[in-house]
């Protein structure tokens, strides 16, 4: 017999009896679903396992399902600026600021024409190092991947181009980027460009993909608003 956690025995009339059961919760499993708190709002996300081995979520930070296809608008989902928390610039109807600052304090996509293009007065590359870091925009146990982990998933794309990045588990649409300049969106259907938790000197890598190829180790200026796909640790 399973007893559950915190449960009481009692033989009453030759029978036993279990009183106060509360069922231990279950420990997490690739393909359970995961909700928490994103832009204020409660979300459930479900979770797949990649080609990699590694867990997933199903769909960008910020899409409102699963993509059907590469150009489906509802699987887009939201833009960030390298390194920086969810605090409603990644909306991509968010306004824009050519004001930058180490903690913007507001929910405008900061637009940047000055070397070294970030949205930062002073760079830091560890805002969205692991998943417990200052900026972190995924779950708590769930982290931006690294550069090492988006080559190795997108190795095993077939074809090597948007079409096997949709084809793959994680069915990567092309959700475009947004520009660091003007805060203007482009490349929506063409192109998708996903951000690793990795830093390239004052740059950072990006996957990035389109109908002719796949670049799992793209360098891209941090101001530019690019999609989010967590992974478990």
């Amino acid at each position: 017999m399973r007893l559950f956690e915190g449960s009481r025995i009692k033989l009453v009339s030759g029978k036993i009896r279990i009183y106060g059961k509360t069922a231990a919760a279950a420990p997490f499993a690739c393909g359970d679903s995961v909700t928490f708190t994103y832009n204020g709002s409660s979300v459930t996300y479900g979770t797949v396992t990649g080609a990699d081995g590694k867990c997933w979520m199903d769909r960008n930070l910020g899409a409102t399902q699963v993509a059907v296809s590469s150009t489906d608008t509802a699987s887009y989902g939201h833009l960030f600026q390298w390194g920086r928390s969810p605090d409603g610039h990644q909306v991509t109807t968010s306004g824009t600021t050519a004001t930058n600052a180490d903690v913007p304090g507001n929910n405008l996509f900061i637009t940047e024409t000055v070397s070294p293009y970030d949205w930062r007065v002073n760079q830091d590359g560890t805002l969205w190092a692991t998943s417990a870091s200052t900026n972190n925009p995924c779950p708590a146990s769930w982290h931006v991947p690294t550069q090492a982990e988006w080559a190795t998933v997108a190795g095993f794309f077939s074809p090597q181009t948007s079409v096997g990045a949709f084809n793959s588990a994680l069915k990567l649409p092309l959700a475009g980027y947004r520009d660091r300049a003007l805060g203007s969106l482009g490349h929506q259907g063409s192109a998708g460009y996903y951000w690793s938790s990795s830093p390239f000197g004052a740059n950072a890598y990006n996957l990035s993909f389109n109908s002719g190829s796949v670049s799992p180790a793209s360098v891209d200026n941090r101001a530019y608003g690019f999609s989010v796909r967590c992974v478990k640790d």
